[in-house]
């Protein structure tokens, strides 16, 4: 690949919505299987196959929340609309949900 096609973009627009890409976060053991964004940008959500959760604050870029999802638990997760509760579908055809700022199930 070349130099060009590696760069990240310096900008992402998606309705009247803009984000920059300004880091690169790593966090989690093993793959990254799911990552969404809030419609208002300012909360991301990532998961893995390493068992973790992670609700990001995309403006900080820090975390906000760690929410074990167990192995196999969250290979695809979104926020709610309001950005209070992840959703995460599992493996074995379940969906698990959790609160966004205390990690309950």
């Amino acid at each position: 690949a070349s130099a060009e096609e590696l760069r990240p973009p310096e900008a992402v627009e998606r309705n009247d919505l803009q984000v920059e890409c300004a880091a690169e976060i790593k966090v989690h053991a093993l793959g990254v299987m799911a990552v969404d964004l809030s419609a208002s940008g300012k909360t991301a959500v990532s998961s893995s196959i390493d068992g973790w959760a992670y609700v990001w604050d995309v403006g900080a870029c820090s975390q906000r929340t760690k929410i074990d999802t167990s192995l196999n638990e969250a290979w695809s997760v979104s926020l709610s609309p309001d950005e209070t509760l992840l959703a995460g579908g599992s493996q074995f055809g379940n969906i698990n949900i959790w609160d966004a700022a205390t990690a309950e199930k």
